[in-house]
């Protein structure tokens, strides 16, 4: 008899734990760092931005998801990229409820190979409306003090390497080029949710 209630014990916890990577099988490498205690997020003012996060994975898998977290609601643009050609491997158009929440929507997979693969997830903060672009705020995650954030990129999340972060004034999606490699902080926030093979 208490081989079997052992054995049933240990047939429902292995179905918990499989249940839990059912449910929540995706590395989300920004939603990673939020959560750590040291991290402070603050609302920015509102403005024409597409702000990206540059990242590889530490092992081999595949982004399915992409998405974001922002502040005020609207139809916001997530695009992922390809660093080295600056090439748009996805993009979605994603109907945000505002109030710091996540929205993450599947895409066709993308694959990433371990060290090899480079890409960026960005999120422009301009939305269109019937009566024309419309700017929207944004968050800011860093470290330390806000005017003088510590370093903190590159950083592991998960099973992926966020290398640095990039910024460029547009109201439209564009590889951001006009501010990059830079390491004191996060803006967006855009995410990616990643599968390991």
């Amino acid at each position: 008899m208490k081989k079997i209630l052992l054995s049933l014990s240990l047939f429902g916890l292995l179905q918990a734990c499989t249940n839990t990577d059912r449910y929540n099988p995706f590395a989300r490498p920004v939603t990673g760092f939020l959560s750590d205690s040291t991290t402070t997020v603050v609302m920015q003012s509102p403005g024409t931005w597409e702000l990206g996060v540059t990242f590889s994975a530490i092992k081999d898998g595949k982004v399915m998801q992409l998405g974001c977290q922002l502040p005020e609601a609207g139809n916001y643009t997530v695009s992922l990229w390809d660093v080295p050609t600056r090439q748009r491997l996805r993009q979605v158009s994603i109907e945000h409820p505002g109030g710091g929440k996540l929205q993450m929507f599947a895409i066709d997979p993308v694959e990433m190979k371990a060290e090899e693969t480079r890409l960026m997830v960005s999120v422009n903060t301009t939305i269109n409306t019937t009566t024309g672009p419309q700017q929207k705020a944004f968050y800011f995650a860093y470290r330390g003090n806000v005017a003088n954030p510590a370093p903190i990129l590159p950083l592991v999340s998960g099973q992926l390497l966020l290398h640095s972060i990039s910024l460029h004034r547009s109201n439209t999606p564009v590889f951001p080029t006009e501010r990059t490699n830079l390491q004191g902080g996060i803006f967006g926030f855009p995410e990616v949710g990643f599968l390991v093979k």
